[in-house]
């Protein structure tokens, strides 16, 4: 009821939960895997990806309307291009590896530098100035930790109605931003959960 009644809004509630829930499981995986003694949890860490997930979920849910524009177009070129004639299935593979090609070379690069690294970062105290160095340390390897996790999923993922594609992708979501929350939280070897205690 909630998606079809309120799409937009419970795209953003759920994606901003999954932020959380997917901080709350790399901190505790952090401290595990440091050996730590239980540190106090890190809530405005948390709070902080809550936030970045509840207007990453509006970015997301626009840009798969506009993946499915730019891959129908792409579709219709091709169409026009030689004597050939793109069969319903030839034409439902192009579109879905079209889409996931623009998602990791053009979407993520984008959303990545200018929303999951920098508003993390602002949120938590970080002066404007330190975010064009945090985008360049940090892009390159989400951008290959993206591609790792998600290319198998966005199969999935684009092969669903644009509506759902926000609520398909959650499905996988909290894997990956427990990947995001554990990157954006490294500074020169240590962790956010070192860092608080």
């Amino acid at each position: 009821y909630a998606l079809s009644t309120y799409q937009i809004p419970t795209q953003c509630a759920t994606g901003g939960v999954l932020c959380g829930v997917g901080d709350v499981v790399a901190q505790k995986s952090e401290q595990v895997r440091c050996a730590q003694r239980k540190e106090a949890h890190d809530v405005a860490r948390t709070k902080n990806f809550v936030l970045k997930g509840l207007g990453g979920a509006l970015i997301w849910s626009t840009w798969y309307k506009v993946a499915d524009v730019l891959a129908s177009g792409i579709c219709h070129d091709l169409s026009q291009w030689g004597d050939w004639v793109l069969t319903p299935e030839f034409e439902a593979v192009l579109r879905t590896l079209s889409c996931i090609g623009l998602e990791q070379f053009i979407a993520c690069p984008i959303i990545f530098a200018l929303w999951d690294i920098p508003v993390p970062k602002l949120l938590g105290g970080a002066e404007p100035k330190e975010i064009p160095d945090e985008v360049k340390k940090k892009l390159p390897s989400l951008l290959v930790d993206n591609a790792k996790l998600w290319t198998f999923f966005n199969v999935m993922i684009y092969n669903v109605p644009a509506e759902l594609r926000v609520a398909a992708s959650n499905l996988c979501d909290i894997v990956w931003q427990v990947v995001l929350s554990k990157s954006l939280a490294k500074e020169d070897g240590t962790n956010a959960v070192e860092q608080t205690a």
